[in-house]
């Protein structure tokens, strides 16, 4: 079920998405990665406040938790508006993983909406370092939103950086 929950994101089919998230963790009630997906699904659909507790439990099931979580917290405080907070906890999950491009991107644009666009836009170089073919377009066409306003902000976001 956490796979086909993934599977149902990326096709944008959310309402099968969180169902399967939801019967993983059903199932498996300490299996914390479901949890951050059924986090993840619910920041790409516009429930940000509703991954908070998501991404809470999951950490309390696996304190040693990889990188992605950190990453997820980090997205959900971008959407959340805590533009300090998104900045700290991506950078931190860059210190764990610098190739983490999503993490890449979310540092941008969080580091952009908070009017720091000088080091957004180095980052926005870090980032085309990792990807030289990275695309506003694309990365929007690619990421399972389902929420056109999350998409536009973020694209606005990006642009603002310095990125095409």
């Amino acid at each position: 079920y956490f796979v086909l929950g993934y599977a149902h994101v990326f096709r944008r089919e959310q309402d099968k998405a969180i169902e399967a998230a939801k019967k993983a963790i059903a199932l498996a009630p300490s299996y914390a990665d479901a949890y951050m997906l059924l986090a993840f699904i619910y920041l790409h659909v516009g429930r940000v406040d509703e991954s908070f507790p998501l991404i809470e439990q999951g950490m309390r099931l696996n304190p040693n938790y990889p990188a992605e979580y950190l990453g997820i917290l980090g997205q959900a405080k971008y959407w959340q508006g805590d533009l300090e907070q998104a900045v700290e906890l991506t950078q931190g999950t860059l210190l764990r993983n610098p190739t983490y491009i999503l993490m890449q991107v979310t540092l941008v644009a969080a580091l952009s909406a908070s009017g720091r666009v000088d080091e957004a836009e180095w980052q926005a170089e870090e980032l085309l370092s990792l990807n030289p073919d990275f695309t506003v377009e694309q990365w929007i066409a690619e990421r399972p939103f389902t929420n056109q306003g999350q998409a536009e902000r973020l694209a606005s976001d990006l642009h603002r950086a310095g990125l095409e």
